[in-house]
């Protein structure tokens, strides 16, 4: 496995990815942080050039134990981009594992790019609630549409999650008040 870390960011805020702010809502601004699963350099080098000139942080791993290291290290991943045949561990085996993993810790969402899927690898890919599953040659325009599409969904799924906790502790006020009257 080859490693790879670029980071852009830009103080601007001039990202079209990147929400502005949720005005009196004490969310942060929803960043896309991505790491990218694929044993071919080709690929990565252009994905990785794209991406971070869009501003998108980016980590690159060409092996499923080298991205789930990663994953593991870092927490602000929320974009997983994997290729779904790889030596080794295939991408939605690595997906299924992280699923098990961190599903019910963390929140992100995972495109599945393929020079070669069939049917069958598209159907598990949606029961592992994929965002995209896309052919290579991937298109940058298609991409980013792909990461747009997951960057939403995730950020609804991180606001559904943080309301849950809310209510929770409103209703675990509310109980312990009633117990007192």
């Amino acid at each position: 496995c080859y490693q790879t870390k670029i980071v852009m960011s830009s103080a601007l805020n001039l990202n079209p990815l990147e929400p502005r702010s949720f005005e009196h809502s004490g969310i942060e601004p929803w960043v896309t942080r991505v790491l990218l699963v694929d044993d071919d350099p080709a690929f990565v080098e252009e994905a990785r050039d794209h991406l971070s000139t869009n501003g998108i942080e980016i980590e690159c791993a060409a092996c499923s134990q080298e991205a789930e290291h990663r994953f593991e290290r870092n927490d602000q991943i929320n974009l997983v981009i994997t290729d779904l045949m790889m030596p080794g561990e295939s991408g939605l085996q690595f997906l299924t594992n992280l699923k098990d993993r961190y599903g019910a810790t963390r929140v992100y969402e995972a495109i599945v790019v393929t020079g070669g899927g069939d049917v069958g690898a598209a159907v598990e890919a949606l029961r592992l609630e994929v965002v995209d599953f896309i052919a290579k040659p991937v298109s940058p325009k298609n991409l980013l549409r792909a990461i747009l599409k997951a960057q939403e969904k995730a950020k609804l799924r991180y606001l559904r999650s943080e309301r849950t906790k809310v209510l929770r502790e409103e209703l675990g006020r509310r109980k312990e008040t009633i117990e007192t009257v």
